[in-house]
């Protein structure tokens, strides 16, 4: 499974081998925790036709930041199990 979390231009996405499983737009305030549930994009097709099977039922990112917006902490969660946590 390949995550990409990218918050440019304040625009907060979240892909999954490629498929956008989240977004926001964040103007006023970045979201600190990201709950997905992937139960409804399992049945959903990438680019190339191929369905997703495989993926999680649910995935949690927690943000953490600094003042100047770095970030400090980035935690994944999948089902329910921390599979990534690292701190600057």
């Amino acid at each position: 499974m390949d995550l990409t979390y990218s918050g440019w231009w304040f625009v907060q996405r979240v892909h999954v081998n490629d498929l956008l499983v989240w977004w926001t737009i964040s103007w006023r305030s970045i979201w600190p925790l990201i709950e997905i549930d992937l139960t409804k994009k399992l049945a959903q097709r990438d680019e190339t036709g191929k369905r997703q099977t495989g993926l999680p039922k649910e995935i949690k990112i927690e943000l953490d930041f600094t003042p100047g917006l770095r970030i400090r902490r980035f935690r994944v969660w999948l089902d329910q199990e921390i599979r990534y946590d690292e701190i600057s």
